[in-house]
């Protein structure tokens, strides 16, 4: 998709927006990147181990690299599909070359447990704009599926996770830093949750799963983050400092077994094929006051250009 903005906006464009933005409220409903996920083949580009991997001509990169060295996962693009208007990331013991893992999950760099699909957008999404995915989750001990956006150069992340160990909580996280400096979490769970955690947030509707389709959303405006469920805000934090904007994400992993994020997080994975649902991606400009645009910078949102550039080995 190309970007609009790309190379400047003529001054008077810009203006007459500006100017029009102190006389009616800014509704910007169209999105700036929508999929739907509604064909047989994906605009994809297969990253084949090349750090510069950024296909200008590409909407979606798939995984083709091991995990973060706490995921027990090998990302292969086998493991990514779409068909009947949904996409599929599958997690399982098996790799896109028939063998079993860790023989099929092994590269150079090292092998993995298990085969799993990752998905993330070529351009790259920072303030003023919301991330909403429709989706659902699969549930059972160790499985971990992501909705997330992500710098890879800093580290900083916004995200919704789901344990599949729990599937009436959703947790909220952020992370400022290359190495998770700053972690804050909240747990948004049933309004009828057994939970007892001063982070647990019991609002959900009592019969909420996330095996169900359900539609998250979180939004950056300078400093402020912002996350929904279902269009209900469940919760906001100032963080100090606009967060590096970075790809939006999917996928389904598993931890390391034996490892904190194994034993205390997630739980352990036994293998059996598990499969997350995507049905649609839409991101689009954050619906901002005229003030904010008067005064708070929106040239600076206009003339981003957020196309995504390569040449750094990626971490997650």
């Amino acid at each position: 998709m190309k970007n609009r903005y790309a190379g400047g906006v003529p001054l008077l464009r810009a203006l007459t927006l500006i100017l029009a933005s102190v006389v009616v409220p800014v509704t910007w409903a169209s999105p700036v990147f929508y999929e739907e996920f509604d064909g047989e083949v994906l605009d994809t580009h297969i990253h084949a181990g090349d750090p510069d991997y950024y296909n200008p001509n590409s909407r979606w990169i798939v995984g083709n690299w091991l995990g973060a060295g706490f995921k027990a996962v090998d990302w292969q693009p086998g493991h990514v599909s779409v068909g009947n208007g949904t996409l599929k990331l599958v997690l399982d013991r098996t790799g896109d070359d028939g063998r079993s893992c860790p023989d099929g999950c092994a590269r150079d760099g090292g092998s993995r447990a298990f085969a799993g699909g990752h998905l993330l957008t070529r351009e790259r999404f920072g303030t003023g704009v919301r991330v909403a995915v429709r989706m659902k989750a699969p549930a059972g001990d160790g499985l971990v599926t992501g909705a997330f956006r992500y710098a890879n150069a800093s580290g900083d992340e916004v995200d919704f996770e789901f344990l599949g160990k729990d599937p009436g909580t959703v947790q909220l996280n952020y992370f400022i830093g290359g190495q998770g400096v700053v972690e804050h979490e909240r747990y948004i769970t049933r309004r009828n949750s057994t939970r007892d955690d001063s982070n647990a947030v019991k609002i959900l509707a009592e019969d909420y799963r996330f095996t169900d389709f359900h539609t998250y959303a979180f939004e950056a405006v300078d400093s402020v983050l912002r996350w929904y469920i279902d269009g209900q805000q469940v919760h906001q934090v100032d963080v100090g400092q606009v967060l590096d904007e970075g790809q939006v994400r999917l996928e389904l992993w598993s931890p390391v077994e034996g490892s904190p994020t194994d034993t205390y997080w997630a739980g352990h994975f036994e293998g059996q094929r598990a499969v997350a649902e995507y049905d649609w991606v839409r991101i689009t400009a954050v619906p901002l006051p005229p003030a904010w645009l008067l005064f708070g910078g929106a040239m600076p949102l206009l003339l981003r250009n957020r196309r995504g550039k390569g040449g750094t080995r990626d971490k997650r």
